[in-house]
């Protein structure tokens, strides 16, 4: 690194997916750091970079590359060759096609669509588990609004997508989304009591989505996953497949109901009261984690 200002830019670059106000923040803390050290000393850009977003609750900045489906398909079978050996026999049996690939739609379906590779979605299905590729979705979605005392539930209608949800600190719904298809009219329904989120035209979506303290909202879809980062609110989630990862705030107490019919469930401490949030999760297949 040549000079302090090189040395800024690429910080620039690395906080360039925050908001005006956090990537500011967050620029401003560091600049003071990197002036009182000599160019020599300072760490590489990116290592310091996720350092410091960990710490301010963010997660670490992934360079994006671009999409090869044939990459990636690749990349899938290094990681499942254990699993093909000990399947394969039974799925020559069981499932038809066992591999298919369509060069119109940019997909590869592997033993009847256990495995689904859509690269023009941006996703990956590997029995119950989601993986989406953002960098491949070109349709952005961006909104927020005030939501009156009356309208105390958001609800996200889906197919398949991944899902960040946190708190909002400035009393707002807001979301940000990429999508895999140019958002339809009507995306966005307002009610009397709750908004809707439908996605269900949509097979891929990536989304962050902030809710205000003591709302509710739920997630009710066919796959994908969805973090919960230190939740002020009510959460129900009614899934067939999938995983759900949910980082509780220290310092409140929520009130946990899972069923999960086929998978694994982490450990979660339920405290049976009126000041809890409520966590309610359905989801037939995958995991339930605590991060």
């Amino acid at each position: 690194m040549q000079n302090h200002n090189e040395y800024l830019k690429k910080i620039d670059e690395y906080l360039s997916d925050l908001n005006v106000m956090d990537k500011v923040r967050l620029i401003e803390e560091m600049s003071e750091e990197i002036e009182q050290k000599d160019v020599k000393q300072l760490e590489p850009p990116l290592e310091y970079v996720n350092r410091k977003r960990i710490s301010a609750g963010f997660y670490p900045y992934t360079p994006k590359k671009p999409f090869s489906l044939l990459a990636f398909f690749f990349k899938f079978i290094g990681f499942s060759v254990v699993f093909f050996s000990l399947i394969i026999g039974i799925a020559i049996y069981k499932f038809s096609p066992i591999f298919k690939v369509d060069e119109e739609t940019n997909r590869v379906i592997i033993l009847g669509g256990l495995i689904d590779i859509n690269g023009d979605a941006g996703k990956v299905k590997i029995l119950d588990q989601y993986h989406f590729d953002k960098s491949v979705m070109g349709n952005d979605l961006q909104a927020t609004m005030a939501l009156e005392p009356e309208k105390d539930e958001i609800i996200v209608n889906f197919i398949s997508g991944s899902f960040q949800v946190e708190t909002s600190r400035t009393g707002e719904f807001s979301l940000d989304c990429k999508l895999a298809v140019p958002a339809p009219q009507n995306i966005i329904q307002t009610e009397t009591d709750y908004v809707r989120l439908n996605l269900k035209e949509i097979d891929g979506a990536a989304c962050e989505l902030k809710v205000p303290v003591d709302k509710k909202i739920t997630f009710e879809g066919e796959g994908g996953n969805i973090q919960i980062v230190n939740p002020e609110f009510n959460i129900y989630i009614d899934m067939d497949d999938g995983r759900v990862a949910i980082q509780p705030e220290n310092e409140m107490d929520y009130k946990y109901q899972i069923s999960l019919a086929n998978g694994m469930i982490g450990e979660f401490e339920s405290v049976d009261s009126d000041q809890a949030y409520e966590i309610n999760i359905n989801l037939d297949n995958g995991s339930v984690v605590r991060k």
